[in-house]
């Protein structure tokens, strides 16, 4: 499921980046595009040439003028003809200024366009002496004039044809962003169509997932809820026949009985107290695990706790030729603190248990409080054991390991050290040690003088 989700995520990232680019891509066409249609709407009348073509034509008119002024030298033809070349003149000096003509006139029409001016500028003096009154200075100016009009005809023509062929290609310029644009939307709408395929793929298979966890999750808690009622019952029924066994055990130890009969009697009463207590232990366990366990914060004396697991673990320690001490705390410790004091001496019963099974003949164990902060209290309790190896002290909460011990003659279960590791949680502490092989083990726990505000709990 890991490698599908590894070759999913590539792909779906891929296609959601070619979607997003197309998409990209096709905002900047269209804005591209319709900025090309709106010039192509907005063609001013310079970026026709048609200025160009009409100084053509008001040559065309000056040259008719002159022509009637040549043969009748009417008053009213004389101010045409000075009238049309007052046109010409200003509309060909202006020619180049003109928006757009610095693209539309090269090189030749703008040397013509200087030709026919400069021409034009030596016939000044006589427009202007033609305007004051005297006709006749126009007579000539017809022939002179005339050879000029294959030079006006280019200029007239060239600047259109270049503005003819740069619509051309601003209109190809167009088309061919069309043609793009159609093609990145056709991108957009099938890698999109991809993208959702892919992405309902993976939704579908996600659903599939949530499905198949939500069943197993809830197989899970049947299997639990089934193991811990059967745990419940089993626990009844194993105690009715211990707490019978155990009870005629005492009576009998009570009795004066022959020395090997005794030893049978104790044996009978330790083996039942250590079954009895393996399955509190179990029990205790499963408590934790489904969250079942509620904590009634206390005044605690902490000395007072330490001497509690000692007394219920004296006999234990004394028949494995352990010494338990208690080293007496300075004046810096808490006299009183606030905690759960069941939990608490569970969790400090657990290690002192572990401290004496687990140690060597007449070897030592011993017990320490002390502050760790201002806030907290620390709880240890250090053996001369035979330490843990350090390949197995990653597994030391783990539950139901033993650490390979399982052959020797300790009994127990390998849930101790997984108990007191959750209680000390929900006190709101920490658990840690330290081992030394063959040196021997040190376990303590840090919890805080005062719980939370909201007492911690576990379960209802």
């Amino acid at each position: 499921m890991t490698q599908n989700q590894h070759t999913r995520n590539p792909i779906t990232l891929f296609f959601g980046v070619l979607t997003v680019s197309f998409l990209i891509f096709a905002v900047t066409s269209l804005v591209l595009l319709r900025s090309s249609q709106e010039k192509q709407q907005q063609h001013s009348y310079d970026e026709t040439g048609l200025a160009a073509l009409q100084v053509r034509l008001h040559y065309e008119m000056l040259l008719g003028k002159l022509a009637a002024v040549e043969s009748a030298t009417l008053q009213g033809s004389v101010d045409d003809a000075v009238v049309a070349f007052d046109v010409l003149y200003e509309r060909l000096k202006v020619l180049p200024g003109r928006p757009t003509y610095d693209k539309l006139l090269d090189e030749e029409t703008l040397a013509l366009q200087r030709q026919v001016l400069t021409a034009l500028t030596q016939e000044i003096p006589f427009i202007d002496g033609a305007a004051d009154g005297d006709g006749k200075l126009l007579l000539g100016m017809y022939q002179r004039l005339l050879p000029l009009k294959h030079k006006v005809d280019r200029l007239g023509h060239r600047p259109v044809q270049v503005a003819s062929d740069r619509r051309a290609q601003a209109t190809q310029d167009l088309e061919d962003q069309s043609n793009l644009f159609f093609w990145i939307i056709t991108g957009f709408i099938v890698s999109g169509l991809i993208f959702t395929i892919v992405i309902f793929r993976q939704l579908k298979t996600q659903h599939n997932l949530s499905e198949s966890l939500r069943r197993s999750r809830d197989e899970a808690e049947q299997a639990s809820a089934a193991k811990s009622q059967f745990l419940s019952h089993m626990s009844h029924e194993f105690r009715t026949p211990m707490n019978a066994i155990l009870g005629f055990a005492q009576l009998l130890d009570m009795d004066k009985l022959e020395f090997k009969h005794q030893q049978s009697v104790k044996q009978i009463l330790n083996s039942g107290n250590e079954m009895l207590s393996l399955i509190n232990q179990v029990l205790a366990l499963e408590h934790i695990n489904v969250g079942n366990v509620k904590l009634d914060p206390t005044p605690v004396e902490p000395k007072k706790v330490l001497q509690e697991c000692y007394d219920m673990l004296r006999t234990n320690a004394a028949d494995r030729d352990v010494q338990v001490r208690i080293v007496e705390p300075d004046q810096a410790v808490a006299n009183i603190f606030v905690t759960d004091h069941l939990r608490l001496q569970q969790i400090i019963f657990c290690l002192l248990s572990n401290a004496i099974n687990y140690n060597r003949p007449q070897g030592t164990v011993s017990m320490f409080v002390e502050m760790a902060s201002d806030l907290d209290i620390k709880f240890s309790v250090q053996d001369t054991g035979v330490g843990i190896p350090l390949d197995q002290q990653d597994d030391v909460f783990q539950a139901f390991n033993r650490l390979g011990r399982e052959a020797q003659d300790i009994q127990g279960t390998g849930v101790g050290l997984t108990i007191a590791h959750e209680l000390v949680k929900l006190l709101g502490g920490s658990i840690h040690f330290t081992s030394i092989p063959g040196q021997g083990s040190t376990f303590w726990i840090v919890l805080p003088l005062i719980p939370p505000p909201v007492p911690i709990t576990n379960g209802a």
